[in-house]
């Protein structure tokens, strides 16, 4: 597991690096180590470096990792979709949920935590690549589904999320995060608490931190190559 250790420091490095030349502090970026089909081992090597920030795919999954990982201070995160019958398996284990794309899942997670006094903490996962197989609410609905949840007590949205293609376009990826920059730089003025915006992973997080991104979601650059086909990248 040394190579974690190495990667690890080599991203921080180069994310201190990009920090620096778009004169952004170093200290408002999460760097979510996105952990999903590596063993416990390998999150307990990360841990063992000093991260703290660990991401799941599947609420299945993310529920096993909170059983099975018993090192104090880990903040968990769900980057994945999240059905009604899965909320037991994350709401109240997890930091923050990314992917919240409709006021059904969102108002469900306000009652589901007002019955337990709980709160959790959510972000809207916006579509901005247009992408039929994205998941996501368009960029055009995101004020409906904001204004649906005002009246929320027991969950907080605290920014944006959005997945960009899967392509070596920098300037289609440019566009799809600095959409997203833009969505929350509109609505932010109404909703003061939206201030995330998680984008950006192993292959385009650099242009992801140059249009504010400040959640990462990177797995492959820490953990090395998946052996499972890939879905989505991470």
């Amino acid at each position: 597991m040394e190579h974690i250790k190495e990667n690890l420091e080599r991203l921080k490095t180069e994310i201190a690096k990009i920090c620096d030349k778009h004169k952004r502090p170093t200290s408002d970026i999460t760097l979510v180590a996105v952990s999903k089909t590596f063993p416990p081992e390998a999150v307990v090597a990360a841990y063992a470096c000093g991260h703290r920030e660990f991401g799941e795919n599947r609420p299945q999954s993310l529920r096993d990792r909170f059983l099975e990982i018993k090192e104090e201070g880990i903040s968990w995160h769900l980057v994945g979709a999240l059905q009604k019958n899965k909320f037991k398996y994350v709401v109240g284990k997890t930091a923050l949920i990314h992917s919240i794309d409709s006021a059904e899942t969102a108002l469900g997670i306000d009652e589901f935590c007002r019955k337990r006094t709980l709160t959790q903490d959510i972000l809207i996962e916006v579509n901005t690549s247009g992408e039929w197989n994205k998941m996501g609410v368009s960029p055009a609905l995101l004020p409906e589904l904001l204004e649906a949840t005002r009246s929320c007590q027991h969950i907080r949205i605290t920014g944006l999320m959005t997945m960009a293609p899967l392509t070596s376009n920098e300037k289609v990826l440019k566009k799809s995060f600095s959409t997203l920059r833009t969505l929350r730089d509109t609505y932010q003025k109404s909703y003061p608490e939206l201030k995330h915006l998680s984008m950006g992973m192993s292959n385009d997080f650099q242009i992801a931190l140059g249009e504010g991104a400040t959640i990462l979601r990177i797995g492959t650059a820490i953990f090395g190559a998946r052996t499972e086909p890939k879905t989505f990248r991470v």
